[in-house]
């Protein structure tokens, strides 16, 4: 009887160390199980739950095989008897986030604040100071700086200004971010004004209707042939096509002038060139607003019709405002301007 109470008791103890097992095993599964959840979870995978592994009962089976993209299995460690593993333990660390550009720092550290600009606007041709704009978000664009200096002048809305970090340089370009211009965190800008700015509907009306006028009257049955007849068409034709040869001539000068400007930028004066219609740039400084008024001045003469001479008026005075503004500029800018051009007429305006 002794040795089969010690039988039973030895079988009890047996199943007693057995069962232990099973639980230490069941819990060592959940908690890698856990812990590739977890895992998972941090690359953005989907995970699943240990529960919906049996509910902690254990099967025996062979693990499956590790992902190649993830990271190893964690590492078991030898425990002593006795000592249960816990659950929340060796957690695993979660990516970070890589942070918006705008909030680091020039070298790439995250900031701890926004670092705001401030932004000095000066008049171009006197250095006076006439705003000051504080805590202007870093990705502002110099179209946002024209909003901000409009809502201090409403005058001079944002198409007739001219934002330069130098004040005989280039305008600026809307889509321009400030913390990507050459300056500090207190940028200085020289405002100029453009003067009023026509829109393209503005515009498109302005010529598109005067050109349905002249058409009506110069294709009326009732419109009669020039005075002189085919001699003046002639003469007519003959002075438009000059004046248009002259305007292209100045053009292309121009459009060289400019391209050597960017190379050296520096701006120049405009010379003749051995191109004889580009000598007109000993009398005038716009030698193109001349030819484009010789042109309208010669199709008066070839129509012979008020209306045409009428439109060829109001080219004039608003071809004589632009060119009044460019000599200007030219005087200011360089010291050494031939004295002897005017702005459109040679000798005279």
């Amino acid at each position: 009887m002794q040795g089969s109470v010690s039988r039973e008791f030895g079988g009890l103890a047996h199943s007693h160390i057995h069962s232990g097992k099973r639980v230490s095993a069941a819990r060592a599964r959940r908690s890698w199980l856990l812990r590739r959840r977890r895992r998972r979870l941090a690359l953005g995978l989907p995970g699943r739950s240990p529960s919906s592994f049996g509910g902690g009962e254990w099967r025996r089976r062979e693990p499956p095989d590790w992902p190649e993209h993830l990271p190893g299995p964690p590492i078991k460690v030898q425990r002593e008897e006795g000592e249960e593993e816990d659950d929340d333990d060796e957690e695993e660390e979660e990516e970070e986030e890589e942070a918006p550009s705008w909030l680091l720092e020039p070298g790439g550290r995250m900031g701890s604040r926004i670092t705001f600009f401030e932004v000095e606007i000066l008049d171009w041709k006197t250095k006076q100071q006439l705003c000051f704009l504080e805590k202007v978000e870093p990705r502002a664009t110099i179209s946002d700086i024209r909003l901000m200096f409009h809502k201090i002048y409403p005058q001079w809305y944002p198409a007739r200004q001219s934002m330069r970090l130098d004040p005989q340089g280039k305008s600026l370009k809307d889509e321009e971010i400030i913390q990507l211009l050459p300056v500090g965190t207190t940028a200085t800008l020289y405002f100029k004004d453009l003067g009023p700015q026509l829109g393209w509907t503005m515009n498109c009306a302005y010529y598109w209707g005067f050109a349905a006028w002249l058409a009506y009257y110069i294709n009326h049955p009732l419109y009669t042939p020039p005075s002189y007849g085919q001699k003046q068409v002639n003469f007519a034709l003959i002075m438009v096509f000059t004046c248009e040869a002259g305007n292209f001539s100045i053009h292309v000068a121009l459009s060289n002038l400019r391209r050597d400007g960017k190379r050296s930028k520096t701006c120049k004066i405009p010379y003749p060139t051995k191109n004889p219609f580009t000598w007109l740039f000993y009398f005038v400084s716009c030698p193109n607003y001349t030819y484009e008024l010789g042109t309208w001045i010669g199709f008066t003469i070839l129509t012979q019709c008020v209306p045409v001479g009428l439109f060829t008026l109001l080219c004039f005075i608003q071809m004589t405002v632009w060119a009044k503004d460019k000599h200007g500029t030219y005087i200011r800018q360089f010291k050494d301007y031939p004295s002897l051009r005017m702005s459109i007429i040679p000798f005279l305006l």
